[in-house]
């Protein structure tokens, strides 16, 4: 087992080492937790009246191409369709990083806003610099932050230990 001054030693070097990518970690996870009460990072839905008929894919993608403000070409250019029939929009994510809010049935274009969840989830793991980055600083950082708090735990429970005899 280790000496308790080695382990203060190790405990403090650790702690050292995973400062920064974990705040980093902590600041980004924060902002995902509360995306919601944010509209910079996530834009809220817009509610609209349960349409009775909906768009199709295809007419939707064609009111955005009609539209240059959502930067939509074709197709390809979208990667992500979500309906919510409980609040009567379809939001349409843009390989760009837009966030396009139609009425379902009239497909009336209700917001263009950035939606920045995406890249706020690839700083928060590491991915956004490289997946070197994510493997060998993020990785290593959370073990280090798991030892950090078994050390903390250890160094605690001897001093109560200690105390009490």
């Amino acid at each position: 087992m280790f000496k308790e001054k080695s382990m203060r030693k190790l405990h403090r070097v650790i702690g050292l080492l995973v400062t920064i990518p974990m705040i980093i970690t902590i600041c980004t996870g924060l902002m995902l937790i509360m995306r919601s009460y944010f509209p910079w990072v996530q834009p809220k839905t817009i509610k609209q009246e349960i349409p009775k008929t909906w768009l199709s894919l295809e007419a939707t993608t064609k009111l955005l191409v009609a539209n240059p403000k959502t930067q939509v070409k074709d197709w390809s250019d979208i990667s992500y369709f979500k309906i919510t029939p409980s609040k009567g929009v379809i939001q349409v994510r843009t390989k760009q990083g837009l966030q396009v809010q139609m009425n379902g049935e009239t497909g009336k274009i209700l917001e263009i806003a950035p939606r920045r969840t995406s890249l706020i989830v690839k700083i928060h793991e590491g991915s956004y610099w490289s997946p070197k980055v994510r493997d060998f600083i993020v990785m290593p950082s959370a073990f280090g932050l798991l030892l950090l708090a078994l050390s903390g735990l250890l160094l605690l429970f001897k001093h109560f230990t200690r105390r009490s005899t």
